[in-house]
């Protein structure tokens, strides 16, 4: 019995994953971005604000922002799930809206004291940065 029931929760799962993109869409209530999202000088900017990463990341990162490739393909060219590469874009495009222009990441040891200092200088700045209302890409 239980396993009766294992199967037929396993034929109910397959039978959703052949459902038609379009349809899955539909549900969502989104549409999926098509196209390139920024340019190439903008994906080469973002790349000191992310620290070191994986030469696949970033390929996979500039596939899809960069060149327009859906998400599902860049997945399957580089042998990793869809949802794994959307977690890769985003990780990019946080960075481009969370991130002023002309911002520099500097990462040091400190003193306890001076680190608390340099973090309240980080704080300042990015409350007068959002004080000003600037967006930038």
């Amino acid at each position: 019995m239980i396993a009766a029931k294992g199967l037929q929760l396993r034929q109910q799962r397959s039978m959703l994953h052949l459902q038609p993109l379009t349809d899955l869409k539909a549900v969502r209530g989104t549409e999926m971005a098509t196209g390139p999202t920024m340019t190439a000088q903008e994906f080469e900017a973002l790349r000191p604000r992310l620290g070191r990463l994986a030469l696949d990341t970033i390929e996979i990162a500039r596939a899809v922002l960069v060149d327009g490739m859906k998400t599902t393909e860049a997945a399957n060219r580089h042998g990793m799930t869809r949802q794994r590469v959307h977690g890769i874009v985003q990780r990019f495009r946080a960075a481009a809206q969370e991130v002023p222009t002309g911002w520099r990441r500097v990462e040091v040891w400190l003193p306890p004291e001076l680190a608390q200092q340099v973090e309240a200088m980080a704080d300042e700045a990015r409350a007068a940065h959002a004080g000003t209302g600037q967006s930038d890409p």
